[in-house]
């Protein structure tokens, strides 16, 4: 049973909020100014009090649900139907704290409302807890660099099969969970976003089709085991070793309760494959395997102000296929890898709350 898979939810949801945060940079109509997700459309008042703010709060809730997709020996790129209602399902809780500064700034488009952000954030899930500190600059409008790092650790909850974190063991075929705080889960990481809005050359309320491109650099690492590993109940190994990330969103924005829709597409994976060859995984799993994840991104605002905002998705995502039969997936780490398998991943919603 899957809980968690590498904070999907929130990963598959960044590009609609890169998407929203780049608009008002360019489209002052649109009567935004530095606003953050739940706030593109705010009336003018509901601006103006962001502008003169520094501090900010929020909290949000996701939860996703996983249909039931077989695995196949069939080699090359394919795709799997559905085969039942449920999987697994995920759900966590994230509260946030950010201050925001001017930084750079200069008087022109492209300079006049670059700022630094410092967040705080915190995120539970049953079976896991995560602290994070980022800080993200903005040097241009139409450009984002960020790093950051995160520390989490997890526990079992036997009574649902879930799995916080633990490591592979080939000698029982299977994953072994740690007790509370006894290994720690370290990812840091480093990005570039480059953002576009066509608002910027088009005026008009009806003229924004947002681009945004991500690339980030990562490292992550389970400490006290050079084996794979499992976090927050992943449905697949993980490794220590140095891991990217690229994401591409393409959304329109409207002046509507329905304020986005897109395409979000992000490409993820190890840069060598040897760091599971380190753990005694054989080269045929194929370490670095690209996965790859399109989403269709939605978000609902419930109130004028910004301060209540629904974000949707549903996913299409990649795994790899085996030349032998896949019975589960403590022997996943075991098999031969032979293609590509596209399945409908699952569908999620965040309620996000700004205080």
């Amino acid at each position: 049973m899957k809980l968690i898979k590498q904070q999907r939810l929130y990963t598959a949801l960044i590009g609609a909020a890169l998407a929203l945060a780049a608009v008002p940079v360019f489209a002052e109509e649109s009567g935004a100014g530095e606003a953050v997700v739940a706030e593109v459309n705010a009336d003018a008042s509901a601006v103006e009090e962001r502008k003169d703010s520094r501090l900010e709060t929020s909290i949000s809730f996701g939860a996703a649900w996983y249909p039931e997709v077989q695995h196949t020996t069939a080699s090359g790129t394919h795709f799997m139907p559905l085969c039942g209602a449920y999987d697994g399902a995920e759900a966590a809780i994230k509260g946030a704290v950010s201050y925001t500064m001017p930084f750079l700034q200069a008087d022109n488009m492209l300079m006049e409302d670059n700022s630094l952000t410092l967040e705080a954030a915190l995120q539970v899930s049953p079976v896991t807890v995560t602290p994070s500190l980022s800080v993200t600059v903005s040097p241009l409008a139409v450009l984002e660099l960020s790093v950051g790092g995160e520390a989490g650790s997890g526990w079992s909850w036997d009574f649902f099969n879930f799995q916080g974190a633990g490591e592979y063991s080939l000698e029982k075929q299977k994953y072994v969970g740690f007790s509370p705080f006894e290994h720690w889960y370290l990812h840091g990481w480093a990005s570039a976003t480059l953002m576009f809005d066509t608002g910027a050359i088009w005026e008009g309320d009806w003229t924004h089709v947002v681009m945004v491109a991500t690339y980030e650099v990562g490292y992550q690492k389970m400490t006290g085991t050079s084996n794979v590993w499992q976090w927050k109940s992943s449905s697949y190994p993980m490794a220590n070793g140095w891991i990217y990330r690229q994401e591409y969103f393409l959304g329109y924005q409207m002046p509507l309760p329905l304020s986005i829709v897109g395409v979000d597409v992000e490409l993820s994976g190890h840069y060598s494959a040897s760091d599971f060859a380190v753990s005694g995984i054989d080269e045929s799993y194929d370490g670095d395997f690209m996965r790859i994840d399109i989403s269709l991104v939605a978000q609902y605002k419930l109130d004028k102000a910004g301060k209540n905002a629904i974000g949707m998705y549903a996913c299409v995502s990649s795994r790899r296929s085996f030349a032998e039969e896949w019975d589960e997936w403590d022997t996943e780490p075991l098999l031969t890898k032979n293609g590509r398998e596209f399945f409908f991943e699952s569908v999620g919603v965040e309620w996000k709350h700004i205080f």
